[in-house]
């Protein structure tokens, strides 16, 4: 081979790997906008930041995350191989991670780097170089803080979390419309738990609403609630609205400033079990397998809470407890990949303020997440997992009472009490009487109570600062009352009117409605409440925060709904109802065939292709032979002719003919005898 051809080869295959370098690298699915917070507690910042990233594709393939910022010329590897969930529907996904040195709340257009891989990598430089990801800026660092909302005094083990007064309501995901089918992905085989590889398990559509004043409890079971109901579709069961349902859900967790251990769990069952929905909630104990055991869940269609105990280290640098919180699971992943162990729970953490969805991943490892600062921990207390009830067939819900569906009424009902709810801060109760179902044609009244719970008041904590609100007389109400389902009127506005001055313990609400048609239907109570703004100087670090000062406006609306019930007919009107239902079924069986001549004879009729009826003297059954089952042919030759004259042959003469016995539809309708006779002639007329 001479010189000249060598070197023609040679440079073939570099051009060849030049291509390869340039078209072969996989397509980027990260967005270009990357987003930094400063973690801060009590206005005080830490060094820990969250930094925000969305996608634009979908790759299962791609299983980590590593995010690089670079100051003053060097580059700092913060976000080192995280669980990632590479897919558009997931809304905003936050990080955490350490800050490097001297960082500052003030920089601006900070250079970042976010690559994603099939591998975790190892001795990474921060740059693009041979990786999937994007080189971009971040325009400005944000602010978070976890103090905002978030009483910590007294008990501290109670769940508050943190948040704003402000609750808008929002899917995080853009599958929230989606069939159910769209709303669980699971994109790796199942681990074996001795010996885990990776999975990647994530919830679509679950809603991210961000709490009011220590109400994590709640609102964080109200998102996993409401995705379950969509998802199974028994949204009926439910409240009108994410408010009605957090407020409910405050009354059964028994909320007093807080969630205490053990009333979530409880307070959940106690809806299930009053609203009459096909779920079951249990806790899962912490372990070193609690991850995998939250996967287990996640698997059998569970959706999952988690419930966090925080503590900081006091003046001694001793542990003490910090407070409490309970979010919601919408993702887990991780395992064993290339010999490193990790693995990565996926929030949405009702504590985050912003008015965006988002997803937290946060490491776990045991029952603790990984923390990036030296004085905090954070410890997984347990889990709650609630999933839906199938009956042996394993695809029937079995419903624990109430009304199912389309209207039926469930066998066993229980006898229910009174739904509650408690407005902001505690001050008022709403309780609605249980209403029972109702005969069509019938007007019924429905009825609620609001209590002011003397002697409640909340102390909100800020900036080293504290206020104590109460709500002192007179106070007042006004509202509207709304029916759902078949009922009339659709709402009662300005009812209760307007009225103020009020200085007793309670007000009485009464609605008339009236059954329209058959049907599940509910009441739903929305009383906007009033009192007295807040006495004394409100301090200025509280007052000056707009956050803040939005919980102080002396008024809140608590939707409260009824567990649902059934509009039935009378007795007589059922009678009706099934007659008319038989003539229908009578007269669609036999489509182009008057089935419904008073002189007319009552014959059995077999249904055929293209939806024509056969009538059975026709047939005879034959036992098996060629085949296996009993099975019908011609009783007088291998063609039968239907009551609209047309023919049908024996499609298998030779074994199961017209069918095996049983496998043909079958009714008895009255025809004429005109129609025998036209079509079937005397002979088939018999006795």
């Amino acid at each position: 081979m001479d010189k000249k051809r060598i070197i023609g080869i040679v440079a073939l295959i570099l051009a060849a790997v030049l291509l390869l370098g340039l078209f072969g690298q996989s397509e980027n699915p990260i967005a270009n906008e990357v987003t930094l917070e400063r973690m801060y507690r009590g206005n005080e910042p830490t060094g820990e930041g969250y930094i925000g990233v969305s996608f634009t594709g979908e790759d299962p393939a791609y299983r980590f995350i590593n995010i690089a910022l670079t100051l003053d010329g060097r580059s700092e590897w913060v976000v080192r191989n995280f669980g990632v969930d590479v897919s558009a529907s997931a809304a905003v996904t936050r990080y955490p991670g350490k800050l490097p040195s001297g960082f500052s709340d003030d920089l601006t257009n900070i250079p970042v780097v976010a690559v994603v891989s099939e591998k975790p990598l190892e001795n990474w430089d921060g740059t693009l170089k041979r990786q999937v990801g994007i080189e971009t800026t971040i325009a400005e660092v944000g602010k978070r803080d976890s103090e905002k909302g978030f009483a910590r005094d007294g008990d501290t083990q109670k769940e508050t979390g943190w948040g704003m007064l402000t609750r808008p309501v929002f899917a995080s995901d853009s599958t929230a419309n989606e069939p159910a089918g769209s709303r669980f992905r699971i994109d790796d085989p199942q681990p074996d738990q001795t010996n885990p590889s990776y999975v990647n398990m994530q919830l679509d559509g679950v809603s991210d609403t961000p709490q009011e004043f220590n109400e994590c409890a709640p609102t964080a079971a109200s998102n996993a609630l409401d995705w379950l109901a969509d998802v199974h579709d028994v949204e009926d069961q439910m409240p009108t609205d994410t408010e009605g349902t957090i407020d409910e859900l405050k009354a059964d967790m028994q909320w007093d400033g807080g969630t205490a251990p053990g009333d979530s769990l409880r307070g959940i069952q106690n809806f299930l079990s009053r609203r009459g929905l096909p779920f079951a909630a249990h806790q899962l104990d912490p372990s070193d397998n609690l991850f995998w055991d939250m996967v287990e869940e996640m698997r059998n269609g569970q959706i999952l809470l988690v419930s966090l105990q925080y503590y900081a280290k006091d003046e001694n640098g001793e542990w003490e407890r910090d407070g409490a919180h309970l979010a919601t699971v919408v993702g887990l992943s991780g395992g064993n990949v290339g010999g490193v162990s990790s693995t990565f729970v996926h929030l949405h953490d009702s504590g985050d303020v912003e008015q965006e969805a988002s997803r937290d991943i946060r490491e776990i490892r045991g029952d603790e997440f990984v923390e990036y600062s030296d004085d905090t921990r954070t410890e997984v207390r347990y889990a709650i997992a609630i999933s839906p009830t199938y009956a042996e067939d394993g695809e029937t819900l079995i419903f624990t009472g109430g009304v199912v569906p389309g209207g039926t009424i469930a066998e066993d009902r229980p006898v229910r009490s009174m739904t509650h709810g408690l407005s902001a801060f505690g001050f008022f109760t709403v309780s609605v009487d249980p209403i029972g179902d109702q005969f069509v044609g019938s007007s019924f009244e429905a009825s609620a109570l609001v209590i002011k719970n003397e002697g409640a008041s909340q102390t909100i904590r800020w900036d080293g600062a504290s206020f104590t609100v109460e709500a002192e007389n007179p106070w007042g109400i006004s509202g509207e009352v709304r029916g759902a389902g078949p009922i009339s009127p659709a709402v009662h506005t300005n009812h209760p009117p307007q009225t103020g001055g009020l200085t007793g313990r309670s007000y009485s609400i009464r609605a008339t409605f009236t059954c329209d048609a058959e049907g599940a239907a509910s009441v739903t109570f929305a009383p906007t409440l009033s009192w007295p703004a807040y006495e004394g100087d409100v301090p200025e670090a509280i007052a000056n925060d707009a956050d803040y000062a939005a919980q102080l406006i002396p008024s809140d609306t608590v939707a409260i709904t009824s567990p649902p019930f059934n509009c039935i007919l009378t007795p007589m009107m059922q009678q009706v109802e099934d007659e008319r239902t038989a003539i229908d079924r009578l007269e669609s069986f036999c489509p182009g065939v008057d089935t419904t001549a008073e002189d007319g004879r009552q014959i059995g009729v077999y249904k055929g292709p293209n939806n024509e009826c056969y009538p059975d003297f026709q047939f005879r059954v034959a036992g098996p032979d060629n085949c296996e089952a009993d099975h019908y042919h011609g009783a007088m030759g291998d063609i039968v002719y239907s009551l609209t004259g047309v023919s049908w042959a024996d499609p298998a003469k030779s074994s199961c003919g017209f069918g095996v016995e049983g496998s043909l539809e079958q009714e008895t309708v009255t025809v004429s005898q005109e129609i025998l006779t036209m079509y079937l002639g005397d002979a088939f007329l018999g006795e």
